[in-house]
């Protein structure tokens, strides 16, 4: 962000670095089911994303980001940050798969955390500004940590596991 500093007060300008002092997406490592220096941070956006970093690929990364900073940019009020996909102790794929967002397919894996327990995850093909701004209204169900729903479930006992326990 650019600021004009003709015939701005000294009240502008402080609202101006207050507004813009940090980045919109920080950077950070997994750490358990969130991300490291961001535990007591509510509410949240987790991008997990394996970006390159080769000379001639960071344009590609650059704009993967620039994408969500935008969507950072709508949400002052929700912190945003990215854990790459991989390291050298899997502690990410451990992170992934305590949200719920290991098994997708999509470039950015995005999950929602409200406090310490609500979790929510973007669906494959999700637009993230539609996500966030659905999972910060509660129009989502929380992501529940559990088996998939049986294909077939006609029996004598009834299997119930976190998409089917409210039925």
């Amino acid at each position: 962000a650019t600021f004009a500093l003709r015939d701005a007060t000294a009240e502008q300008f402080q609202a101006f670095v207050k507004a813009n002092a940090h980045t919109l997406i920080g950077k950070s490592k997994a750490q358990g089911t969130g991300a490291e220096g961001y535990d007591d941070v509510f509410p949240k956006v987790l991008l997990f994303a394996d970006l390159p970093t080769d000379r001639d690929l960071r344009a590609e990364s650059k704009v993967v980001l620039e994408r969500a900073a935008d969507v950072a940019a709508i949400f002052p009020d929700i912190t945003f940050a990215h854990i790459p996909e991989t390291d050298d102790r899997g502690e990410p794929e451990r992170a992934m798969q305590e949200c719920g967002s290991a098994d997708q397919d999509q470039e950015v894996k995005a999950v929602f955390m409200k406090t310490s327990d609500g979790r929510y995850v973007m669906e494959d093909d999700a637009d993230l500004t539609e996500f966030v701004a659905a999972a910060a209204a509660g129009e989502l169900l929380p992501y529940i940590k559990s088996q998939p729903e049986p294909k077939k479930n006609d029996g004598p006992v009834t299997v119930v596991v976190g998409k089917t326990f409210d039925k």
